[in-house]
C-alpha cells in the first residue's frame, strides 16, 4: 500500500513549489463538488491547507484516507494538509482518488 505522510511541514522547502502543490490540491478538492469541502485557510508558500468536509464528516474522511495509507493532521475537527517536497503531484492525485471513491 502507498504511504503518504502530510502531517508535518519541512521548513527548508521551496515556497513556490509548495504553492504550486497547494493550488493543485485545492483544484482537485474543488472537483469533489459544491458543499463537499470547506476551505478555511491556506499558506501556499508554507505548504499548509486547512479544510473541513461538511457533507462527509471530516473525521470520517480522515479515517478513510488513513485506511488508504494517507496521513493528514486533524486539528480542532479540521483537516490540515502539510505539503512539502516529500509529497508529489501524483500523491495529491492519489488523495483525490481516495476522496472521490468515498463520495461515490
Amino acid at each position: 500500500m502507498r504511504t503518504i505522510d502530510l502531517t508535518r511541514t519541512i521548513p527548508a522547502d521551496s515556497g513556490e513549489w509548495n504553492a504550486r502543490k497547494i493550488r493543485h490540491l485545492t483544484a482537485r478538492l474543488r472537483e469533489l463538488g459544491e458543499g463537499r469541502v470547506r476551505f478555511l485557510s491556506s499558506d501556499p508558500p508554507g505548504g499548509l491547507l486547512r479544510v473541513t468536509f461538511p457533507d462527509l464528516g471530516t473525521a470520517r474522511v480522515l479515517r478513510h484516507l488513513a485506511s488508504r495509507g494517507v496521513q493528514v493532521e486533524e486539528r480542532d475537527a479540521e483537516a490540515v494538509f502539510h505539503l512539502s517536497s516529500e509529497a508529489s503531484f501524483e500523491d495529491l492525485d492519489y488523495i483525490w482518488g481516495c476522496l472521490d471513491e468515498l463520495c461515490q
